[in-house]
């Protein structure tokens, strides 16, 4: 499911390298939406962690992403959590079609 949003950048994380073969980075835009402003976090995995660097704190991006969702169920007391993800591919200043 691809979805974008466009927000100011408020929070760059550097790179964690998760494992040997994975790597995440995190990101928050400031949303603005009427007279609220959200702060939601996307996540950049792999070979996309660079797509954030061009981009500076206070940059207004435009970010395409996918919302993922997944079920994990306590070992302890069976009770089922559920979490989400949105996975970021693509980041542009807000009002380009530039790729980066």
């Amino acid at each position: 499911m691809s979805n974008t949003a466009t927000g100011k950048l408020v929070v760059k994380n550097d790179t964690a390298q998760v494992s040997g073969k994975f790597k995440i980075r995190t990101i928050v835009l400031a949303i603005v939406d009427g007279n609220f402003t959200d702060e939601v976090e996307f996540e950049l995995t792999q070979e996309r962690v660079t797509l954030i660097e061009p981009f500076k704190i206070g940059d207004e991006l435009q970010v395409n992403y996918n919302l993922r969702g997944r079920k994990w169920v306590s070992p302890k007391d069976g009770i089922a959590k559920y979490f989400n993800t949105l996975a970021v591919w693509r980041v542009i200043l807000a009002g380009t079609e530039k790729n980066n």
